[in-house]
């Protein structure tokens, strides 16, 4: 399951109330188009529209976009996400030697993964997988 498919399962199943936040960052065919991705409101959320079909209302697309894990803002987004999923607002990432963990309720959630951003996601992938 990849992140963007795991943010879609979390936002269907009720656990989080949009599966993207704006600030997030965007990459589509593994090249970054635009930097920061625009947003529309639609009846379930924020959604991201793609850059090139902006004008074109229906254009919202999520499975083709993937998550910038090595941008900051992006990270913080999936921090709060991961937040949200798991009720716990004390959830948090601490190095432990040079990898990260994500510690969420008691102990850790995810270890050895080499950056925040990764550890996040892996969170959140888990989570959805627990659905």
């Amino acid at each position: 399951m990849t992140l963007t498919q795991a943010l879609g399962a979390l936002h269907k199943a009720g656990r989080i109330a949009s599966p993207w936040r704006p600030g997030m960052r965007a990459i589509f065919d593994r090249k970054m188009i635009g930097g920061r991705v625009p947003f529309r409101r639609s009846d379930d959320g924020l959604r991201w529209l793609f850059p090139s079909d902006i004008e074109r209302e229906n254009s919202i697309i999520d499975a083709e976009a993937e998550v910038d894990l090595a941008d900051a803002a992006t990270v913080g987004c999936l921090a709060a996400l991961a937040r949200e999923a798991s009720g716990d607002p004390s959830a948090h990432a601490r190095p432990r030697g040079e990898l990260w963990e994500v510690v969420v309720g008691s102990g850790p959630d995810d270890v050895g993964v080499a950056t925040e951003g990764e550890a996040w996601a892996a969170v959140l992938i888990a989570r959805a997988g627990a659905l």
